[in-house]
C-alpha cells in the first residue's frame, strides 16, 4: 500500500509598497477594489491581512514591506483583465521573432 505526504510549500513573498499599506489601513476594501494589484484579487485575503498587520514583515536592508501568504489560498478565478494583458504580451513577444 502506497501512502503519499502531501507537501508543505513555502508562503509566497508579496511586496507591498508602503504607501498603499496606509491606504489600506485606513479605507474599506470596496471603496478600494478599483485601486488595489491583482494581488489582492488572486489572495482575496490579503486586504484583511495587510489591514489588520498580521503576518506584515519589513526587510531594512530592502528597504521594503512584503506579507506571507500560503500558496493553497489563492482565488482560482483569475481576471479577464489580467488573461489579456498576458494574451497581449505574448502576441507581442512571438510577433517579433
Amino acid at each position: 500500500m502506497l501512502v503519499y505526504e502531501k507537501r508543505v510549500k513555502a508562503p509566497f513573498k508579496i511586496d507591498i509598497a508602503e504607501n498603499l499599506i496606509e491606504k489600506i489601513k485606513g479605507a474599506n476594501q470596496h471603496d478600494m477594489e478599483a485601486d488595489l494589484p491583482d494581488c489582492f484579487r488572486l489572495y482575496p485575503q490579503l486586504f484583511s491581512q495587510v489591514q489588520a498587520g498580521l503576518n506584515m514583515q519589513y526587510d531594512a536592508d530592502k528597504n521594503e514591506h512584503y506579507a506571507l501568504v500560503n500558496q493553497a489560498n489563492y482565488n482560482k478565478f483569475v481576471p479577464v483583465r489580467s488573461m489579456v494583458d498576458v494574451l497581449w504580451d505574448n502576441h507581442k513577444y512571438l510577433s517579433e521573432k
